[in-house]
């Protein structure tokens, strides 16, 4: 997994590790770095699927 996370971008990794290492809520998230909800939302909708092929999860399709 450290590595998978290592190989995303830097913003990415950053959404990553605040939403679910920090566990801070998505408003607060999207407030700090000047993002919609939604857009935190969309990029870590996107992340999740990533992670999941580079690490070769079910249904990455």
């Amino acid at each position: 997994m450290q590595a998978a996370l290592e190989r995303l971008h830097a913003r990415d990794r950053v959404l990553f590790y605040r939403k679910y290492y920090y566990l801070q809520p998505t408003a607060q998230i999207a407030a700090e770095l000047g993002m919609t909800e939604r857009a935190v939302e969309g990029r870590l909708y996107r992340l999740k699927k990533q992670l999941r092929k580079m690490l070769g999860g079910e249904n990455h399709g």
